[in-house]
């Protein structure tokens, strides 16, 4: 009796579904209580404090996403997967820098990278600054490479 509701289908929420109506008719997409519901997980395994291998952590991260795209298979979930995957690479992106604790690390970190020297040597100094450096990475590099050259 509680579960049972008349409503509208785009305010409904069917096994973790919502729906959304389109020029060609009805279609799925996964609800929002379900987009943060898997979002939390994702936070959860993707903390900075957990202190396991990336190995491991990645592992973890592919079985529920993996898991998670195959539930959700049939329905419109582009933008949000976008959205999630941005999210998820910069959260990594942090925990690998967290993981290089010494600047010598970082430093041996970009280098390997790819990164040029004078900007690695630069940017491994900034320690705790984990979002900083993991948000605007490449923005970073080009506005000092272009210092450079003035």
């Amino acid at each position: 009796m509680t579960k049972t509701k008349i409503t509208r289908p785009s305010q409904l929420k069917y096994l973790g579904f919502g729906f959304w109506k389109s020029a060609e008719g009805w279609k799925s997409r996964p609800h929002q209580e379900s987009i943060q519901s898997f979002k939390r997980k994702l936070r959860k395994l993707t903390t900075r404090k957990w202190s396991t291998d990336l190995g491991s952590r990645i592992e973890k991260l592919n079985w529920l996403i993996r898991g998670w795209i195959n539930y959700f298979a049939l329905t419109n979930m582009k933008s949000v997967m976008g959205e999630i995957d941005k999210r998820l690479r910069t959260r990594i992106r942090v925990i690998i820098w967290k993981q290089w604790k010494k600047k010598s690390r970082r430093l041996w970190g970009l280098l390997k990278l790819g990164t040029p020297k004078w900007i690695a040597d630069k940017v491994s100094g900034w320690g705790d600054h984990y979002q900083l450096v993991a948000l605007h990475r490449m923005r970073l590099v080009v506005s000092l490479s272009w210092r450079q050259t003035i």
